[in-house]
């Protein structure tokens, strides 16, 4: 037998004073609403300590392409060395953004972010990440090709002194195939000389406009948004 889900509900309440609320004034209130774009993102992301096995994810979980790396975490075991990752999007990917938590011991020691929509036949250097001895993060983006649905992402190392490569983390953003908008529903709460006020408009649209009018000075109580 297996297992489903009937229902899923999601809850972040804040409580603070009305002040930072969105402010309606009296007279008529001009109320915009808009969605974002209908994008969707698949994360490849992890360490490459082997030896915290069973601790988190590790590189090896995905089947990269080590060459001339060893060790943990990974570092260049001759001159150069590199970890390419592939990634495949359900939609045609719009963007790959991508980075790694690095170390380089000397000014000659270098790691360069690579990307690949070819199947891995040639490579494109997208970012160079800066020498910091003590250890860094870099971070770049670069979009795909239209129609694209996998890439490969390449970290290559070059070593003078020492080169390792602690975690990387790989985004790759995509059209959502079956994409849509859901009703999003707004109430807005508020008093006018002590006597509870409330507008509730629920949104079906992407860009949507709407007016809420005060008949005298208001007090924000509270704002709600929520999926009927």
């Amino acid at each position: 037998m297996g297992t489903g889900v009937d229902a899923l509900k999601i809850s972040h309440d804040i409580q603070h004073s009305q002040r930072p609320l969105p402010a309606l004034d009296a007279g008529d209130n001009a109320i915009s609403f808009s969605a974002g774009s209908t994008e969707g993102t698949i994360t490849v992301e992890a360490s490459t300590r082997t030896d915290h096995v069973g601790k988190q994810v590790l590189f090896t979980d995905f089947h990269p392409l080590v060459a001339g790396l060893s060790g943990s975490p990974l570092a260049v075991s001759g001159a150069e060395g590199s970890l390419t990752v592939p990634i495949a999007t359900p939609g045609d990917m719009t963007r790959l953004r991508f980075g790694c938590h690095y170390q380089n011991a000397s000014d000659k020691d270098s790691w360069d972010l690579e990307a690949s929509f070819d199947d891995g036949k040639t490579f494109t250097k997208v970012a160079s990440a800066p020498w910091q001895e003590a250890g860094r993060t870099a971070w770049t983006a670069v979009d795909a090709p239209k129609g694209t649905r996998s890439a490969h992402v390449r970290f290559a190392g070059k070593k003078a002194s020492n080169a390792i490569l602690w975690s990387f983390r790989i985004d790759a953003d995509y059209v959502e195939p079956k994409a849509g908008l859901a009703p999003i529903t707004v109430t807005y709460h508020w008093e006018e000389d002590g006597q509870a006020k409330e507008d509730v408009h629920t949104a079906t649209k992407a860009d949507e406009s709407w007016k809420i009018t005060c008949a005298k000075k208001p007090l924000m109580k509270s704002l709600v948004i929520e999926r009927p």
